[in-house]
This record gives structure tokens, C-alpha cells and sequence, in this order.
């Protein structure tokens, strides 16, 4: 398809002061639906369960290693709250890095567009 310059510059006038109307709830919805396909959920429902599951499993976690009365139990139970510690703190890592990389993988695909 060949395009004259002459004719899309005049058509780039003529539209210039013409406002676009927003798209309706409808019309959003048909696009998400055609993009997505029937899908139960979108993905990025999928990604903030999965990083919700994974934060009230670090919180359930950390909740034993704030119990003050652990230090009274010896140095075994003192190691295993403090190896539960480390556990999230890696967990922790994880999630914000994983966060992070879906975050610039979404940022560099808006910025594509």
C-alpha cells in the first residue's frame, strides 16, 4: 500500500481538531476479551494472588520468630527461628526481584506501544 505524502499530510489537518472519543465500558471489555480470550481471570489477578499468598506466608513465618519467649527454649529453638528468619528474608528477595522484573517487562512493553 502505497501512501502520497500530499494526501495524509491534509488528512492529518483535517483531523487535527478533531477529538477522539473515549472508548465505552463495551468496547473495553470487547478489547480485553479478544486480547485475553475467555479467560476466568487476567493475569495480572494471577501475579498479586501469587505475590499475596507468598507475603501471608512470609508474615505467618515471621510471626514465630517475634515470639519473645522462644529465647527461653535454648539454642535449638534460637537456630530455628533464626533459620526461619533467614527463609524469609530470601523469600522476601525473591518476590520484590520478581515483582521488579514483571514490573520493567510491563514498562518496556507501554513503552513499545
Amino acid at each position: 500500500m502505497e501512501i502520497d505524502p500530499t494526501v495524509a499530510a491534509s488528512l492529518v489537518r483535517r483531523t487535527a481538531g478533531q477529538v477522539q472519543p473515549a472508548p465505552s465500558a463495551a468496547d473495553i471489555e470487547a478489547f480485553t476479551k479478544a486480547l485475553f480470550g475467555d479467560a476466568e481471570r487476567l493475569p495480572e489477578d494471577i501475579a498479586t494472588d501469587a505475590l499475596q499468598k507468598g507475603a501471608r506466608k512470609i508474615d505467618a513465618s515471621l510471626a514465630s520468630v517475634r515470639d519473645t519467649g522462644l529465647a527461653m527454649q535454648g539454642p535449638d529453638a534460637m537456630l530455628q527461628a533464626q533459620s526461619s528468619l533467614l527463609r524469609s528474608v530470601i523469600e522476601v528477595d525473591v518476590i520484590a526481584k520478581t515483582a521488579g522484573a514483571i514490573s520493567q517487562g510491563i514498562n518496556k512493553l507501554s513503552n513499545l506501544q
